[in-house]
């Protein structure tokens, strides 16, 4: 597990690009995937952006706004995903573009963002990870079985 902690400029950003990608999606129609409800859409995004954030700063790369692509990565080629919850699981669908997987958990009160680890894709298609009763369907992959972050190979 690695810690990660952002300054208030930038989080500031990373909120920034949060509203961004929420204008372009109503500017559009598009409908948030996985079972997001629409007035819970802003805190969703704010979330994802932040665990965007940390994983670039980890990595010592750029991240910001671009225009939106299925075949983009969240950051440097790598996918993020993000909870408040602390022992928050590795969401993971189907529908899911592979690539490496960090799951990102973060603390507001603390203001620390805890890089807990990462799987490939496939690997968290294991049968017994199956959560049907989830609002999205998807792979729960518990922390315990990511791979530490230490050995987080170069991108797919």
């Amino acid at each position: 597990m690695t810690q990660i902690r952002l300054t208030q400029n930038e989080i500031n950003y990373a909120y920034a690009v949060a509203q961004l990608r929420i204008d372009w999606a109503e500017a559009v129609g598009a409908k948030h995937n996985y079972g997001i409800q629409p007035g819970d859409s802003l805190k969703a995004m704010k979330v994802g952006c932040i665990g965007e954030m940390a994983l670039a700063k980890h990595l010592r790369i750029d991240w910001g706004h671009t225009q939106y692509n299925k075949n983009n990565y969240d950051v440097g080629g790598y996918e993020v995903r993000s909870t408040l919850r602390g022992n928050g699981c590795l969401l993971t669908h189907e529908s899911d573009k592979p690539a490496i997987y960090v799951l990102a958990t973060l603390d507001p009160v603390v203001r620390v963002i805890e890089l807990r680890g990462w799987q490939t894709l496939y690997e968290t298609w294991h049968p017994t990870r199956w959560a049907a009763n989830m609002p999205a369907p998807c792979f729960m992959t518990p922390q315990s079985l990511l791979h530490p972050m230490d050995t987080l190979p170069p991108a797919i």
